[in-house]
């Protein structure tokens, strides 16, 4: 047993997929000859492979990995055989996300029956890849509103054909009803309190309206941390505010939820007061256009 150090760098590929590299010194191991003499084995190994997380909630993850390494040793002057080998290497740990890009990460890592490591690691991410990333995400969410539309026309077709009339086709614009007050716990998708009250009056109303009408749910975030992290946590907002609705009543296939990360501000990040008005949630009715008279925005005026 011994104190050493590890260098490492990765690449994430996806949310919760990565690579690494890493060459570790795990120091070394104490022999004793029969004269009493101490000598050690100095240890390196060095390898790659691919690490998964598996988010618990918005600070903390669990982790796996495996790869391909390659160990040797050095006894110095002590005549030991050199080991040069190859091996498969396997991990497991935990991740505590500290700060937006900051990482703190233990974990056990088994190499080879004389090296094993238990580390505590402290990691920063880098933003490279965000605009591969946000270009992805923008058309994710360009999918996500084509296959609306998708939807709209057909049902909007569907009821003309059941009708065998010819009548005119309504369009609505559908303007996001912001919820006032609807806010989480820090860097959390979990409900406050007093977002449940205003959600509960929300609930109440919508109960009021024709069940063909969908609800769509939009979570959206600041600017502070990474924009994938930030993807990931406006998601999990929005199905949060989804799941709470359906525990209210509003049959669960009504909802949809989606998250839009930071891509969406309404005003500027560069102030406190910004960041805490784009960290918002949104409600939008689609299927108003039956109960509506004319062109415009198909929104119930008391929501």
């Amino acid at each position: 047993t011994d104190f050493g150090y590890k260098l490492f760098a990765g690449y994430q590929i996806a949310p919760n997929l990565g690579l690494e590299l890493f060459w570790a010194d795990p120091g070394s191991a104490e022999l004793s000859s029969n004269s009493g003499n101490s000598y050690g084995i100095e240890y390196t190994v060095y390898g790659m492979g691919g690490i998964f997380h598996h988010p618990l909630n918005s600070r903390w993850s669990l982790l796996a990995k495996a790869g391909i390494g390659r160990l040797e040793n050095d006894g110095g002057t002590i005549d030991v055989d050199r080991i040069n080998e190859n091996f498969i290497y396997l991990g497991a740990g935990v991740t505590w996300h500290i700060l937006d890009e900051w990482d703190l990460r233990a974990e056990y890592e088994y190499m080879d029956s004389d090296v094993q490591l238990l580390s505590v690691n402290l990691i920063k991410h880098f933003g490279a890849g965000a605009n591969r990333r946000i270009h992805q995400l923008e058309q994710h969410i360009a999918e996500q509103d084509r296959l609306l539309a998708e939807l709209a026309e057909s049902n909007r077709a569907r009821e003309l054909k059941s009708d065998h009339v010819a009548e005119p086709v309504i369009e609505c614009i559908h303007t996001p009803i912001e919820l006032q007050n609807v806010n989480f716990e820090f860097r959390s998708f979990k409900l406050t309190e007093a977002s449940k009250v205003v959600l509960d009056e929300v609930i109440a109303k919508i109960a009021k309206l024709p069940g063909d009408i969908r609800i769509e749910v939009r979570a959206h975030a600041d600017d502070i941390g990474t924009e994938v992290f930030n993807y990931v946590l406006s998601l999990s907002r929005a199905r949060t505010i989804r799941d709470y609705m359906a525990e209210g009543g509003i049959a669960l296939d009504r909802i949809d939820a989606h998250g839009y990360g930071e891509l969406h501000p309404i005003v500027s990040n560069d102030t406190a007061e910004g960041r805490e008005r784009n960290r918002r949630a949104e409600l939008v009715l689609l299927g108003l256009e039956k109960y509506t008279d004319g062109v415009g925005t198909c929104q119930p005026s008391d929501l």
